[in-house]
């Protein structure tokens, strides 16, 4: 690499480097920075950077060196493009040469699970130096790449945390005695983590097929199906692979118990999924996810038994995994207005 790069990149690709950057991501007080209602603008300035102004509700990462957000230009008029149209895609650096803030005012962190691990606050931006790194209003096109990256990575990493700590109950189980026999000798005990392995093994193949469509889509190879299905998949193995990672921890690691407690909370600050209105489409959205997560998984199970590298390990995986509830949505009139108010009755009476 040439020494006239920016230095952040040299930092990101440099084995030897001093600092390892990391990313941090703007959300506006809408709640939805990839959206219609950003406020933030952009002042271009002489030598053709911008300077940014503006308020963001919610930073992730807020001691990041580096950052991407969203901004509306403002032209010789002084005036900007309302919709995502006028949006357009801004790199910064957090921090002057001298080590102080780029004119970003810290307002305050915010008071929720994971801020100690992953600062985040709410920051104003008063003439925050920025360059734009995408086309006059393309911002979106070009946030949402990153988005589909930071999904997947997610993902990656909450199953690479499942391995870990099953690897981690395996190994326990070898060492521990219970009533003169080791742990392993035992077949409840061995059946419980033959379920998490299935669990772990149908995760891992979940992620990579979107590795493999987003390896794809980068190369210029993919296929107009397989890019409606990398859109498809990316945010469904990020809320499945989460709450699976939560799910199974605690039955996994009740022998770690601070393990378990750092593994907890670093996994609850990626996961959310609220429940919004009671329509049917809103009311119903999450076990539809968790329904065609599982059954995708299923899918990928039995193409990897149907290889030529099959093993009878692989099919009593995919046996198990196939001979479970695949499906979570009720055909029972489950997610109507009627159903949900005489749900209420019967828990608070």
């Amino acid at each position: 690499m040439s020494a006239d790069e920016p230095s952040v990149y040299r930092i990101q690709v440099s084995v030897n480097a001093p600092v390892l950057c990391k990313h941090l991501d703007f959300t506006e007080i809408n709640h939805v920075e990839v959206s219609s209602g950003t406020e933030t603008v952009a002042v271009e300035q002489d030598d053709g950077s911008y300077r940014l102004h503006g308020y963001k509700w919610f930073s992730s990462a807020t001691d990041s060196d580096m950052a991407f957000t969203l901004a509306r230009v403002v032209d010789k008029q002084n005036n900007v493009i309302e919709g995502t149209k006028g949006l357009s895609l801004f790199y910064l650096e957090t921090k002057k040469n001298d080590g102080s803030l780029n004119n970003i005012q810290i307002i305050k962190l915010k008071d929720k699970l994971g801020t100690r691990q992953l600062p985040t606050a709410e920051l104003l931006l008063d003439g925050t130096s920025a360059v734009r790194i995408s086309d006059l209003g393309k911002g979106v096109a070009g946030i949402s790449s990153m988005l589909t990256l930071t999904r997947i990575h997610n993902a990656v990493a909450a199953c690479s945390s499942m391995r870990k700590l099953l690897m981690l109950s395996k190994d326990y189980s070898l060492k521990r005695e219970a009533f003169g026999n080791r742990l392993y000798n035992y077949p409840l005990h061995v059946q419980t983590l033959a379920r998490l392995e299935t669990e772990v093994r149908a995760a891992t193949l979940f992620v990579f097929q979107a590795v493999l469509l987003l390896s794809k889509q980068e190369s210029g190879n993919a296929t107009e199906d397989e890019l409606h299905l990398l859109r498809l998949l990316t945010p469904l193995i990020k809320l499945y692979t989460g709450k699976q990672k939560l799910s199974r921890t605690p039955s996994e690691l009740s022998k770690e118990a601070e393990k378990l407690q750092m593994a907890l909370k670093s996994v609850l600050q990626f996961v959310t999924t609220n429940q919004g209105n009671l329509d049917v489409l809103t009311f119903a959205a999450r076990d539809l996810s968790y329904s065609l997560s599982r059954i995708y998984m299923g899918t990928l199970m039995i193409e990897h038994t149907a290889s030529c590298e099959m093993s009878p390990v692989d099919i009593h995986a995919c046996k198990r995994w196939c001979e479970q509830q695949l499906s979570l949505v009720s055909n029972h009139d489950q997610y109507s207005k009627q159903s949900s108010d005489m749900d209420k009755e019967l828990v608070y009476g």
